[in-house]
């Protein structure tokens, strides 16, 4: 987004105790290709004050978002905040961020530069809310703007996470925090797409394992059937007495 919120009405939403968020989101499959994203949150107090600021307007006219075509639109409710969210499927996760980003100088990701391998995808770049929240920082002290206000990059990769410095996690989706002060945040992550997540072994070492004792058990059994048809022959009659 260009802003979170133009100033005047985030100051007048965060007087009232209101609470805003704000998220890019990038999801890459093991190809490069994947999801970018841009959502906006907002809980039941800010409601009437987004309503009142868009009129109807589409609220992400003014977002890098509305350069890619294909791009779709839905809201749904995670507790009590309530999302806009916009996302586009892409053939370059690498290429349409950069684009996005070009597209936006406020945006949350000012870099992202994304590596793929088979075996390996890296991806490091840097963020910050500086830009979305010039000037907003002489109008309410710094601990009203943590409790108002929040910003940060949701990335999504494939496979077993090798590295990761993300504030938080949750399975294969890390998200960074930016800090309302708007100090910049390195962002870096690294994760094997041929391992799963629950296991350190690559897949075709775990599919050669479970070919390998089946094959070894259909022998045994194999065996066993020979012994036991084996043992059930009756015994060779005796040689007459001479």
């Amino acid at each position: 987004m260009r802003r979170l919120i133009p100033l005047v009405v985030l100051t007048a939403l965060l007087v009232a105790g209101c609470r805003l968020e704000s998220n890019l989101i990038a999801e890459i499959a093991a190809d490069g290709s994947g999801v970018i994203g841009a959502e906006i949150g907002y809980d039941d107090e800010a409601k009437a004050f987004i309503e009142q600021f868009t009129q109807g307007e589409d609220p992400f006219a003014d977002s890098p978002m509305a350069g890619f075509p294909n791009a779709q639109y839905r809201e749904e409710d995670r507790g009590r905040m309530h999302y806009l969210i916009s996302t586009a499927r892409v053939e370059d996760v690498g290429a349409a961020v950069a684009q996005a980003i070009a597209a936006d100088p406020n945006s949350l990701v000012q870099q992202l530069d994304i590596s793929i391998a088979p075996d390996r995808i890296e991806v490091a770049g840097r963020g910050s809310l500086a830009g979305a929240m010039e000037g907003a920082e002489g109008f309410l002290p710094p601990e009203q703007l943590r409790e108002s206000v929040g910003a940060g990059f949701r990335l999504t990769l494939p496979g077993r996470i090798l590295e990761s410095n993300a504030t938080s996690r949750h399975g294969n989706t890390l998200t960074w925090a930016f800090p309302i002060t708007g100090e910049q945040v390195e962002i870096r992550a690294v994760s094997d797409p041929t391992q799963s997540e629950g296991g350190g072994f690559p897949l075709w070492v775990i599919i050669v394992i479970a070919a390998v004792v089946a094959g070894g058990i259909g022998f045994i059994l194999l065996l066993a059937r020979r012994r036991g048809g084996a043992a059930a022959l009756p015994p060779a009659p005796d040689a007459p007495a001479i």
